[in-house]
């Protein structure tokens, strides 16, 4: 398993030399299985650099899975441009809480209506999946995700964690327990 962060921010992505240490993109975190399955916290404006990344790497297909915690604008900012979306061939299951409001696809459509920018969801060239986030584990891959539920006065938001089978390769600079990743975005 492998883990980058792509944005740590909050709000709003903010580029400078203020954000040098640990960057201006608002959330997006990477974490790969051991058998290659892509897994992607939150979809904030460092999913760009993310998707540039996975098709520099030539990869084909580039399929995984997307869990956004909640969907305030920095959370799914960089939907538009991640860039495995628009590739024929590629697959993404797409999960986010459920229950309130708008299903997320009707919230991801919204987001990239013709009126805010040229490519419609429909036009995406990836299969795109979508499915309510629900409390519980199951598995992803080589690891296995849990998931828990949280309500506050915006809605739903949740918390995830994933564990790996095998020891975790890479910067060693996260809290972990278990060999867990706890990203709670």
């Amino acid at each position: 398993m492998h883990i980058r962060f792509w944005g740590t921010r909050g709000s709003l992505a903010k580029a400078g030399p203020t954000t040098l240490r640990y960057g201006g993109n608002t959330s997006c975190v990477e974490v790969g299985m051991a058998d290659g399955t892509h897994v992607v916290f939150d979809c904030g404006t460092g999913a760009h650099g993310l998707g540039q990344a996975l098709l520099a790497s030539g990869q084909r297909p580039i399929d995984g899975h997307l869990l956004i915690t909640h969907t305030h604008w920095d959370h799914i900012q960089g939907f538009p441009f991640f860039a495995p979306l628009f590739m024929p061939g590629n697959t993404w299951d797409i999960y986010a809480p459920g229950g309130l409001g708008n299903r997320l696809e009707d919230t991801l459509s919204g987001q990239i209506e013709y009126t805010y920018f040229p490519v419609t969801l429909r036009q995406l060239g990836a299969t795109i999946r979508f499915h309510d986030l629900v409390e519980g584990a199951f598995d992803l891959g080589g690891g296995r995700v849990t998931s828990t539920l949280r309500m506050s006065a915006h809605g739903y938001a949740s918390g995830c964690s994933v564990s790996a089978s095998k020891p975790l390769k890479g910067p060693r600079n996260l809290i972990l327990v278990r060999r867990s990743l706890c990203a709670v975005l």
